[in-house]
C-alpha cells in the first residue's frame, strides 16, 4: 500500500488516503492501481494464484474485505461486517490470506474485544462494487422510531429508580457556627 496519490504533498507534509500499488522487484517501478473512490485501501494480500489482491477498505464508512482482480480491475466486496474489519489502529493489519488454501482470516472488534473470523474461498458470496457506490449512511444514526427507548430515556422516565427508600427524620433547627457535633463525638468514645 502507498500514499502516492493526488492528496499527497511532501512540501506541506499532507498525505492522501492509502491506496494499492504493485512494485516490480527487478526494475523497482511502482504502479499505483486505479483509485477505489476516496477511501483508504490497506493490508493487501495476494490470492494463492496471484491473480487477485484482497484488501481492507472503508469505502462505505465501515472497513470491509474486498477482492480486486488484477487483470480486469474488477472489485468485489467479500464481507459486510456491522462493526467493520479492523486492526488495533486505522492502518494496522487486520487480514491474512493462506498461501495454499486461500482461506481468509480477519479481525473484527466485537463487543469488548477483537475476534478472528475465517472464510473459506468456496464460502465467499461476492457482489461487484464500484467507486461511485460510496455512501455516508454508515455515519448516520438509525431513525428515532427504529432506535426504541434508550437507557437514558428510561432512567429519566423513572426518576425515583435507584434512589434509597424515603425515611423521615425529625426536623432540627439550623445552628450556625463551628462546633463539635456531640452526637458523633459520643459515639466515637
Amino acid at each position: 500500500m502507498t500514499d502516492r496519490s493526488d492528496g499527497t504533498d511532501f512540501e506541506e507534509l499532507s498525505y492522501g488516503p492509502m491506496q494499492l500499488a504493485l512494485i516490480d522487484v527487478a526494475s523497482h517501478d511502482v504502479r499505483v492501481l486505479s483509485r477505489f473512490g476516496t477511501a483508504k485501501a490497506i493490508n493487501p494480500q495476494f490470492s494463492p494464484d496471484g491473480t487477485a489482491i484482497y484488501f481492507v477498505s472503508d469505502q462505505d464508512g465501515f472497513s470491509d474485505v474486498y477482492r480486486r482482480t488484477l487483470a480486469t480491475g474488477e472489485i468485489v466486496r467479500i464481507t459486510r461486517i456491522a462493526t467493520g474489519v479492523s486492526g488495533i489502529t486505522a492502518l494496522s493489519p487486520a487480514l491474512s490470506v493462506a498461501r495454499t488454501s486461500g482461506d481468509i482470516m480477519f479481525s473484527v472488534f466485537d463487543r469488548t474485544g477483537f475476534s478472528i473470523r475465517a472464510l473459506a474461498p468456496g464460502a465467499i458470496a461476492v457482489a461487484s462494487v464500484t467507486a461511485t457506490s460510496v455512501t455516508a449512511d454508515a455515519a448516520l444514526l438509525p431513525p428515532a422510531a427504529a432506535r426504541g427507548v434508550s437507557t437514558i430515556e428510561r432512567a429519566i422516565a423513572e426518576a425515583r429508580g435507584g434512589l434509597p427508600p424515603a425515611t423521615s427524620k425529625a426536623a432540627q433547627p439550623y445552628k450556625s457556627g463551628l462546633f463539635i457535633n456531640t452526637v458523633q463525638a459520643a459515639s466515637v468514645r
